[in-house]
């Protein structure tokens, strides 16, 4: 199939901006300064305040067209688009924000505050004070000295004067009075719009997981209509009119997904067979909303009904082509489409069957030719056969689809191993000793990467590029793997043991998290695929191909118990136990990878115990680890499956930007992160009691909370699409206080290793709370990790040469360092770092927006440092300073890497050539010395000297390969 060309190859970013800073710059009352501005005066753009991305995505490709034919001499004079050889950058699409709300005095910088109306940049502050035009107090400078204090504050404000100092100073008081709510803003901006640079925004569209977040994207008015009329697929919504406002808004941005590719397919070759539904009575713990609309969670007989093939659809070997041919599941986009489609001999099926002609199908299709169907779907993907019909919707769809991403496979071990996770962890009831003989390998693994090099080598080969950042892990892979392959001696230096120290640190830190590799993968769900295609013919008979309890998936042998689990796990019943089967037909039919698991949920309540799971792309955490599975085999049977029969309610909502604007703001409460924390405290106690002999039954109130939580988690998960009356929050709030996780001292208490989380997202405060160890499994990870770290310091072998022990000082000459050059390095590197400083204190909770302003300060010093031309003996002279100068400690180690990841640079030439055979690591099942993980290792050399220089080179042209182009050119991130 041919593919259609992009004319955007990723990201674009655009500017994020808080609607309050929005409605101030709407309300000036200078008119004439009315409006906000991301341009600077002289034209050209700041770039640090684009901190969003706007995804590449079948939105984007219409957009890139509308504006071509909205206004042509535009398109022409002004791209879509530009760059500053870094970034894509466009200023048509907005994000904003919802956080602040607009006070009569609202801060503009660190400590001045500017009254509601005015505009900064007239205003002149002297003495901590400034005045409008019109006499008025119009500013006011905090936490600076004040000379001559006001007798009369404007109201949010205090004078305070310590005793003894000599000046007082203002300060922002509680009483600052509240103008617009960010209800209200968020109502304004969606029903008025907002001005940026001269240009008229509009609401445009937001996700499910941007609705979650509380934040919406707006759009050029000029390109609005004609993107709205397209997004609506055909669709008379009108302004007024009743609508399931949740559910449209979900599935016209379905369009502005994140996507990897497009692929061609005729809507007409697409067969629309019914949803099934496989009824059955099953004994759970059921979680129901009451009257007075709280949760009650009880144990009974529910009738349990189960959508077999909800969002996963059919797709023909034919479609995939060579780019997707290698993989089963493509996540497909279209309007009003969202499907995982696996990868199906449709063709040979029919032929098997005998089917030659259409008229032989169940289902609907507009094919004309048994040939010519290529997807097999029901009305669970196609989201618009909940506003009209399949034919309309066939009749207004393009010819092009979005890929989001398919199936993926685990990044340890050369993809052969997973990681575990607390949340799973933490609702295994294990011994110490089981814990012990699970968490071993990994400790075992730790203690190979410090003191072997070769494993080291073979760990960094394969995890070198996963980070995109520039200055982040993946960058320090990459530059200490090439000196490594460079020079064996690399290994004996300060710089390598301070670079292992920070790797096994960090991999330490990851097992307190329970991030254990295990034998496994997250693997794709693949519900009743066989059933499905049996159905397309009408040979369906509601029986299951794979039978209870069993999974067909190719990466583990067959016979096998496996263990299963879906994020979020929040109770224990979300454990899943299932017998890897063999299934001839599926392999026939079918081309499965490793990474796709075919599940059955026909008769059993597989769905429920994955979370909740369905089948539009939806993955499951698959293992074989014997201990996990037998500690799983101890309570399967106990914990009575979580189930929610909590239903959407059926508010009544128009087609309206006010309705829009209040939909918006209930959604944007999002507490599954509380959620998934309070689970976690409550699961840990039900863990420690059962460990210190009470019974199940003596703790069936905490596993009925913790079931509720779960039936919470998926109120939370669905909230983005579906209206619920529950007030989430205020049943935490009784949750918490039930449990009243508070000590003597009126501290807040949790398990032992909530200390670690806490310190990583910044948390912990030592006085505030109190870490408890108690008989659970995370807790037994905590004990048995303090004793390994105790051990390991004192085993420790790592050397710490100079970096001069490697270094070729046979053509350095003194006289020929360009002193100008190193001074400039420094002035750059300080730079960068102060920038980082000031980012990292703004304390920014959305990881995507610290990455990319990280990256932007890297970006600036990296493009700085690449127009430079270093000679062998500036170039030795950078490395000496940086690694053994104490005044260069401040930039030693992030301009240590920095430079050696400068393209067509001549850092790595001052490096010796190795004398000695560099040794490594690869896999053995004959001759192997090591095993880690369950897969055998031998030692080997590498390479003999003489290939050495073949090696020098291959590194250096890989390392120019990734070189950043000069301005006005692409540049890869390293």
């Amino acid at each position: 199939m041919s593919k259609r060309k992009k004319k955007v190859t990723g990201a674009l970013r655009i500017c994020a901006i808080d609607a309050k800073d929005l409605y101030i710059a709407e309300h000036y009352i200078d008119e004439s300064k009315r409006g906000y501005r991301i341009q600077r005066p002289d034209g050209t753009w700041n770039y640090k305040r684009f901190t969003n991305s706007l995804d590449y995505s079948l939105d984007v490709i219409k957009m890139q067209e509308v504006y071509g034919t909205v206004n042509h001499y535009e398109a022409i004079k002004f791209p879509f688009s530009f760059t500053d050889g870094y970034n894509n950058y466009t200023t048509q699409v907005i994000n904003t924000t919802y956080k602040y709300s607009v006070k009569a005095f609202n801060r503009i910088n660190r400590d001045t505050y500017v009254k509601f109306g005015y505009y900064p940049n007239d205003i002149e502050i002297n003495d901590c004070v400034g005045y409008g035009s019109d006499g008025q107090i119009a500013a006011i400078t905090t936490n600076q000295d004040v000379f001559h204090p006001l007798e009369v504050l404007p109201k949010g404000f205090i004078y305070i004067k310590q005793e003894g100092d000599v000046f007082g100073h203002y300060e922002e008081s509680s009483a600052m009075p509240t103008l617009v709510t960010t209800k209200e803003l968020r109502e304004w901006l969606y029903v008025h719009g907002f001005h940026v640079d001269g240009v008229h925004f509009v609401r445009f569209k937001r996700s499910s997981g941007s609705a979650r977040r509380g934040v919406c994207n707006f759009i050029n008015q000029q390109l609005y209509s004609r993107m709205n009329e397209w997004a609506k697929c055909g669709l008379d919504i009108r302004e007024g009119m009743p609508l399931d406002l949740c559910s449209y808004d979900a599935y016209i941005a379905l369009t502005s997904s994140s996507i990897i590719g497009t692929l061609q397919l005729d809507p007409k070759s697409i067969l629309m067979i019914d949803d099934y539904h496989s009824v059955f009575k099953c004994d759970v713990m059921a979680t129901e909303e009451t009257p007075d609309h709280h949760y009650v969670t009880t144990k009974k007989q529910i009738e349990r009904d189960n959508s077999i093939w909800d969002g996963q659809s059919l797709l023909d070997t034919s479609v995939y082509g060579e780019e997707y041919g290698e993989h089963c599941m493509l996540l497909l986009r279209n309007r009003f489409f969202k499907s995982a489609c696996f990868q199906t001999d449709i063709q040979r099926f029919f032929a098997d069957n005998g089917i030659t002609e259409i008229s032989q199908l169940n289902g609907q299709t507009f094919a004309t030719d048994i040939r010519d169907i290529k997807m097999i779907t029901t009305p669970s993907s196609i989201k618009y056969c909940k506003f009209g019909t399949f034919q309309k919707w066939v009749e207004n769809i393009d010819s092009t689809w979005g890929v989001v991403k398919y199936e993926k496979f685990p990044k340890y071990m050369n993809g052969k191993k997973s990681a575990c996770h607390y949340q799973l962890m933490q609702t295994l009831q294990m011994t110490f000793e089981e814990t012990k003989q699970f968490i071993e390998p990994t400790l075992k693994y730790i203690v190979a990467l410090r003191d072997d090099p070769a494993v080291l080598r073979e760990h960094l080969k394969f995890s070198r590029y996963r980070d995109g950042s520039m200055v982040g892990a993946a960058n320090k892979n990459e530059v200490v793997y090439n000196l490594m392959m460079l020079n064996d001696r690399f290994t004996k230096t300060k710089v390598y043991a301070d670079f292992v120290k920070d790797l096994v640190r960090h991999q330490y830190n990851e097992a307190k998290v329970a991030r254990i590799v295990v034998n496994g993968l997250y693997a794709t769900l693949f519900g009743n695929g066989l059933e499905m295609l049996k159905a397309s013919i009408g040979k369906f008979d509601g029986k299951s191909e794979l039978g209870c309890g069993n999974s067909h998936c190719t990466r583990f042998d067959y016979g096998k118990t496996l263990i299963g689990t879906r994020s979020p796990h929040v109770t224990p019943s979300c454990v899943w136990l299932t017998k890897n089967v063999e299934q001839p037909e599926y392999d026939k039919y079918f081309h499965l990878t490793p990474a796709v698991v075919c599940i059955n949920s026909i008769g059993e309540s597989t769905l429920d115990r994955l979370s909740g799971a369905d089948f539009d792309s939806d993955v499951v955490l698959l293992m074989d680890d014997d201990i996990l599975v037998k500690a799983a085999q101890k309570n399967y049977d106990k914990f009575a499956i979580s189930t929610s029969l909590v239903s959407s309610s059926k508010i009544k909502r128009s087609y309206s930007l006010q309705q829009m604007a209040e939909s918006d703001y209930r959604t944007a409460k999002n507490h599954i992160g509380e959620i998934v924390n309070l689970a976690a405290r409550l699961n840990s106690i039900l863990m420690h009691n059962m460990n210190n002999g009470q019974s199940f039954d003596d703790n069936i109130e905490i596993y009925k909370d913790s079931c509720t939580l779960n039936a919470q988690s998926g109120v939370e998960i669905d909230s983005a699409k579906k209206a619920f009356t529950v007030d989430n929050g205020a049943e935490l709030k009784a949750i918490r206080e039930k449990y009243n996780f508070k000590n003597d001292d009126n501290k807040d208490w949790k398990p032992y290793f909530f200390k670690h989380i806490d310190s990583a997202k910044g948390f912990f405060v030592k006085d505030l709370r109190e870490y408890r160890y108690l008989d659970c499994t995370m807790d037994y990870i905590q004990e048995i990790l303090a004793s390994f770290a105790v051990r390991s310091r004192k085993l420790s072998t790592l050397s710490s040469e100079p970096i001069s022990y490697v270094l070729d000082k046979s053509k350095y000459s003194k006289d020929s360092v360009n002193k100008r050059q190193v001074r400039n390095v420094a002035e750059i590197l300080r730079k960068l770092k102060a920038e980082r400083s000031v980012i990292f204190q703004q304390r920014i909770e959305d990881k995507d927006t610290l990455r990319l302003l990280l990256d932007r300060a890297s970006y600036d010093a990296t493009y700085e440092l690449s127009q430079m031309s270093f000679n062998y003996s500036t170039s030795y002279y950078l490395i000496m300073q940086l690694c053994e100068n104490p005044d260069w400690n401040d930039i030693g180690k992030i301009g240590f890497y920095m430079l050696l990841s400068l393209p067509g640079t001549g850092f790595y030439q001052v490096f010796d050539e190795s004398h000695d055979d560099v040794v490594c690591i690869e896999e053995s099942d004959d001759d192997y010395d090591c095993e880690y993980f369950g897969l055998k290792f031998r030692h080997y050399p590498a390479q003999k000297h003489s290939d050495n220089t073949e090696q020098v080179d291959d590194i250096l042209s890989q390392i120019k390969h990734r070189s950043c182009a000069k301005r006005g050119q692409k540049c890869t991130r390293y």
